[in-house]
């Protein structure tokens, strides 16, 4: 079975209705650059676990970019200081 993308999908859906409800952007503005990170868990294959018994879960982060990958250096660096700035 593929991987559930509903939480994704909602997360640049909420993305997207934020810059257009952005009274700051006109609607001459385009989107440029994007940068996407994902965290993914991963139980790995099988069943869900017995009582008592642990599941070794594995973590690996996704990152992919449209640009050039000084631009997205730059644009995650901005991002990291709006995200301490909140």
């Amino acid at each position: 079975m593929p991987i559930d993308q509903s939480k994704l999908g909602q997360h640049i859906q909420a993305q997207m209705e934020a810059i257009e409800e952005d009274p700051n952007i006109s609607d001459n503005a385009v989107i440029g650059d994007i940068v996407t990170i994902v965290e993914i868990h991963d139980p790995g294959p099988g069943d869900s676990p017995g009582e008592g018994e642990q599941v070794q879960i594995s973590r690996s982060v996704r990152y992919r970019h449209t640009g050039l990958p000084h631009a997205a250096i730059g644009l995650m660096t901005e991002a990291r200081h709006l995200a301490l700035s909140n």
